[in-house]
């Protein structure tokens, strides 16, 4: 098991963390709490933090050393003594890695910071792997005691278990390195020709926002690049795939999935737990992800979305608010201000992600961010640096360590919780946008559990299919961004490539998936919000500061909480959130995307879908061109309160006699004679004449076998609702 952990352990250690509640009560000031333990931490600034190239050898000489000494019990202190000391080596080597990594995400384009990330890598691994090996050895030594005394009866069988990491094993970790440099060096750079032009996608996106290019244009380049990278970067992963395979081999693990989600992740769930939540998924939360979506694209758009946040800016607006929920909260961000410990300006060198690590041997987290990436990511890159902040916090409160790993689960919770409780504060913030920034960051957590779900089935997929190919991805991930609501199921495209934007598929494999759990997690504190806001602040401050080895499905279960990947929470969370933000009602205020209110049957199809008689369709529609069926008919009545005759052939069309008639028995008008109409007599359809419901054509023809389409059939109802004096409202109760 501890040769598992340390096969797997950078991953851990280079953890990149992307990454309406009532009304606030007056007056300000600072919450005083007392949740966490005081923590060490350094005084430097971060610009004094410099990179150190660190060398194996002497490391490894001072293992052999500590080694002979073991071997009599006289040398325990001096063990002990020198045992802690190289463990702050480790640390210092993982501290290097980090700072190395955050270089390289600075420019990465840089091929030497990406080389010395690659060494950096193989050093912790070399190193790492030697301190366990010295661990089992004293274990058995006679100075073993102190050892004994600090590990569990587990942790010591895992020692004793140690093997050394294979050469094999250890190039393949190399190679790793390697590839997920070569992705992020390789994103940033592919780019299309065009008219004799090379377009990479910060030139389209600049070129889009001057006029230079048309929306056409722009979405042809933009296709045009997105095939381009799916390539260069499908390659990249399909070795790394490949690699990963390999692995499993060695681990006695039936698949790469049950590797990572144990080893890797620590997850107290296994993949074959999902399958349910997945389900529950599409069922309740991605419909309401789609209406959320529908709704926030109606708001008329607000200043925060094109707002620029880099540098300080987002930051100087969070800070006053953080003291509102938490003293301690307060601390760990006055801290990060007062150090430097972050990165938010804008740079187009930098890798567009946001993460937040920690610098162990300085007990200093770091905060990355890569804001106005894309245009009119502005409330994006404002919310992302609340949910950054989640991270930072934990990271400040917690001991520290290359051991001392959070599990990605707990970790999300910590940053998708806080930006959910943070919300409450976002109409003070912006004013009359603050609501429509609710409705992002809502809509936008939302999206997380389904894209989570995806990009999990997606790498589920990948990773049990031997040889797969890169056109097998792209159409599984067409299928499942179908089952996900992402993409239209008559959508022409046999393959989509977006997959390849998501980084997290090529350096930490299988994390994905913790931002749908845990963001279903997250809601909980959202709706206990609802009840009591601030016991609810105090539900997420408990949960943080669990120690960092407690489970998932565990820390909610210590919490009393509701199981989060239960099926049953998810449709309550979903119906709980379409009646707090009174959903059903606002969905009536988005306007048909096929009826723009100025056509002959405007006003009709308007006051029928106003009175909610008529539903939209998938598509935001009501088609009032499509023909009329039988259905239809029988469904508008419904709508109207009256009844209809059963028919075999509902999906059949309806003609203009048979609506006619319908219409006219369903609100017992009864017939007359002497019709205006010179192709047909029927009595019922001249007294509909005489209301001025119905009307004929050129040279008195009524058309009676002529199909009628579903905006003529709304505008005779409407019509006969006039008529007859009955208003709608009532006529649809």
């Amino acid at each position: 098991m501890m040769k598992k952990r340390i096969v797997s352990l950078l991953l851990a250690v280079l953890l990149a963390l992307s990454a309406a509640p009532a009304a606030l009560a007056a007056g300000g000031g600072v919450r005083e709490t007392d949740f966490f333990t005081d923590q060490p931490h350094s005084e430097l600034l971060f610009q004094e933090m410099t990179y150190q190239h660190m060398e194996l050898e002497p490391f490894l000489e001072e293992a052999e050393a500590i080694r002979t000494l073991a071997e009599n019990a006289s040398n325990e202190t001096a063990v002990r003594r020198r045992y802690d000391a190289l463990a702050d080596q480790l640390d210092l080597a993982v501290t290097m890695l980090t700072l190395a990594m955050i270089r390289s995400y600075q420019d990465t384009g840089d091929q030497a910071l990406a080389e010395e990330m690659a060494y950096a890598t193989l050093l912790c691994t070399d190193m790492q792997d030697a301190y366990i090996l010295l661990g089992r050895d004293v274990l058995s030594s006679p100075c073993g005691g102190f050892l004994r005394q600090r590990l569990t009866a587990e942790e010591i069988a895992a020692y004793l278990s140690y093997t050394s990491l294979s050469g094999e094993e250890r190039d393949r970790i190399g190679r790793e390195s390697e590839l997920t440099s070569q992705y992020l060096s390789a994103y940033t750079q592919i780019s299309v020709d065009d008219q004799g032009r090379t377009w990479r996608q910060e030139d389209i996106d600049a070129a889009r926002l001057s006029g230079e290019l048309d929306a056409e244009s722009y979405k042809e380049l933009n296709a045009a690049l997105a095939r381009a990278r799916n390539q260069t970067l499908g390659e990249i992963y399909l070795e790394l795939a490949a690699l990963r395979r390999e692995l499993v081999r060695n681990t006695g693990y039936d698949s790469y999935a049950g590797y990572c989600y144990e080893i890797v992740h620590g997850r107290d769930y296994a993949p074959e737990d999902l399958p349910a939540f997945y389900e529950a998924v599409k069922s309740y939360i991605v419909p309401l992800y789609e209406d959320l979506y529908a709704l926030y694209r109606n708001e008329p758009a607000h200043e925060t979305a094109f707002t620029d946040y880099s540098g300080d800016a987002a930051l100087d607006l969070i800070e006053p608010y953080l003291g509102r929920l938490s003293s301690e909260m307060a601390q760990a961000f006055a801290y990060m201000r007062e150090h430097g410990l972050y990165d938010t300006a804008s740079s187009k060198t930098k890798g567009s992600v946001f993460f937040t690590t920690i610098l162990f041997s300085y007990g200093a987290p770091f905060y990355f961010g890569s804001p106005g990436s894309t245009p009119g990511s502005g409330i994006y890159d404002f919310c992302t640096t609340i949910h950054e902040f989640g991270h930072y916090n934990h990271f400040y409160w917690h001991p520290c360590g290359w051991l001392a790993s959070d599990g990605p689960d707990t970790s999300e919770v910590h940053s998708q919780g806080l930006e959910l409780l943070f919300s409450r504060f976002y109409p003070e913030i912006f004013g009359e946008g603050g609501d429509e920034v609710v409705l992002y960051d809502l809509t936008f957590l939302l999206s997380n559990i389904a894209e989570g779900c995806l990009q999990d089935e997606l790498e589920q997929y990948v990773y049990a299919t031997e040889d797969v190919t890169l056109e097998q991805i792209n159409r599984k991930y067409r299928q499942l961004c179908v089952e996900y609501g992402k993409a239209d199921p008559d959508d022409p495209r046999e393959e989509l490539y977006g997959w390849v934007d998501v980084n997290h598929l090529f350096t930490q494999p299988f994390y994905y998936i913790s931002y749908a759990v845990s963001a279903a997690g997250a809601f909980s504190f959202w709706l206990d919000a609802q009840e009591d806001y601030f016991a609810a602040v105090d539900e997420y401050l408990t949960f943080a500061a669990l120690d960092t080895g407690t489970g998932f499905r565990a820390s909610f279960e210590m919490l009393g909480m509701d199981d989060p990947l239960s099926p049953s929470y998810l449709a309550h969370l979903a119906e709980t959130l379409r009646e707090a933000l009174e959903v059903e009602d606002r969905m009536r205020d988005i306007p048909p995307t096929d009826v723009m209110g100025i056509e002959w049957f405007g006003e009709a199809a308007y006051a029928l879908y106003t009175a909610g008689v008529l539903e939209k369709d998938g598509d935001g529609g009501l088609r009032p061109f499509d023909a009329a069926t039988w259905d239809d008919a029988s469904a508008l009545l419904a709508g109207l309160d009256r009844a209809a005759p059963a028919v075999e052939d509902g999906g059949a069309a309806i003609t203009r006699l048979e609506l006619a008639r319908l219409l006219a028995e369903a609100f017992e008008i009864e017939a007359v004679g002497g019709s205006p109409f010179a192709d047909t007599d029927d009595g019922l359809v001249a007294a509909l004449a005489e209301l001025g419901v119905v009307s004929g054509y050129e040279g008195g023809a009524f058309r009676p076998q002529q199909a009628i389409t579903r905006g003529e059939m709304w505008t005779m109802a409407y019509r006969l609702l006039s008529a007859i004096a009955e208003p709608l409202a009532d006529a649809a109760a």
